[in-house]
């Protein structure tokens, strides 16, 4: 923004039912202070996409702690029309293993 430069930009990436992307969500992140959030941040699994063809070899990692917004911003994410319904049923675990991070001081 204002043509500052940032050492990191996390793209949240979500698509369509037919896999092509129809929404990023863009996170800037600027040095300083340790983030509490992520000192304690996520787990990892490999699964798949989660929309048709729920292509498999995806590296997923999860934060521990949800994020939090207004009823408002949930909404607006929820009713964008590209979007729809992507979300897919539970899936059994199959065998897969879940990593949490044991970084020391985490």
């Amino acid at each position: 923004m204002n043509d500052t430069p940032y050492p990191m930009e996390a793209h949240l990436v979500h698509v369509d039912a037919a896999g092509k992307p129809a929404a990023v969500v863009g996170v800037f992140t600027k040095a300083g202070k340790e983030n509490a959030g992520l000192a304690k941040a996520f787990f990892s699994y490999a699964g798949s996409l989660t929309t048709p063809p729920c292509t498999e070899g995806v590296t997923w990692y999860v934060f521990n702690s949800p994020i939090e917004m207004s009823p408002a911003q949930i909404r607006a994410f929820t009713t964008l029309e590209h979007l729809g319904h992507t979300n897919r049923p539970i899936q059994s675990r199959g065998g897969r293993v879940v990593l949490v991070d044991s970084t020391p001081g985490k």
